[in-house]
């Protein structure tokens, strides 16, 4: 799993326009290669603007977004589990300090309580942990909070990937009970592919919408180089990398049916 990170991570948009950048810096050093690394740097330039405005990180993005419509309330009715997927914790600094949930977890958790509230046979599983930090106990006190009944929680610490926790899910569900999955909706298509791969049957809840259809009517700062677009770009990237390792393990096997059966 490091080394699947590691060169993920070295793929990403910010990590090749440093790569780029630094090998631009290094040629303008040698003077027989100063124009060549002018133009290197020149490269560097162009993509990071590329990257950190909303023209290119919003097309990359947005078929991801858009692969699964909302569930019709018919369909949520269907339902007898509701699966939240863990999106990341935030260990602050000061040592002790309680871990909280991130934006994207609390965004998926919202969700998937909001759907649970017309489900009253339904369960809410929650699952995912990482090193010093587990999503699922995280997202389960703040359901408590929320008011969600303990009987109602099922609570899976331990998987630390999208793949183990279609595994654990896997082994949860019994064969024939449809389950409602929530994530980010640039995430859900690879997780429903996982999840179909251990025979489950899956309704798509797409959660955590990142493209901002009203951005156009916003002040010009919006179009302007900002961080998250930088991570918008990731997103888009990491996902479509996990949708090709997924096709090449043979897991992308998504039934056509998935995505209509939630489309109103």
């Amino acid at each position: 799993m490091f080394l699947t990170k590691l060169i993920g991570g070295l793929l990403m948009p910010l990590s090749i326009v440093i790569l780029i950048l630094f090998m631009g810096l290094l040629l303008t050093m040698r003077r027989r290669w100063l124009a060549v690394g002018r133009g290197v740097l020149a490269v560097g330039i162009v993509l990071l603007l590329l990257v950190s405005t909303p023209w290119l990180p919003e097309r990359l993005l947005l078929p991801l977004e858009v692969a699964f419509e909302p569930p019709t309330q018919d369909a949520v009715a269907s339902a007898q589990w509701v699966a939240v997927l863990g999106g990341g914790c935030l260990q602050p600094s000061p040592s002790g300090a309680t871990p909280v949930l991130s934006r994207a977890s609390l965004a998926r958790l919202a969700a998937g309580v909001d759907w649970l509230q017309s489900l009253p046979e339904a369960r809410l599983v929650m699952s995912g942990g990482s090193k010093g930090c587990s999503m699922a106990e995280l997202m389960a006190r703040q359901a408590r909070q929320w008011g969600v009944a303990e009987e109602r929680m099922v609570i899976l610490p331990k998987p630390r990937t999208t793949a183990e926790e279609a595994q654990a899910l896997g082994e949860l569900i019994p064969q024939g009970e449809t389950v409602l999955l929530v994530s980010s909706a640039f995430h859900l298509q690879r997780a429903v592919n996982l999840l179909q791969s251990q025979g489950i049957h899956v309704l798509p809840g797409p959660a955590d919408f990142l493209v901002d259809a009203g951005r156009s009517e916003s002040h010009v700062g919006a179009r302007l180089p900002q961080s998250r677009y930088v991570q918008m770009s990731e997103h888009a990237v990491w996902e479509r990398l996990g949708l090709l390792w997924a096709r090449l393990r043979g897991e992308a096997r998504v039934a056509a049916s998935i995505a209509t059966s939630s489309a109103p």
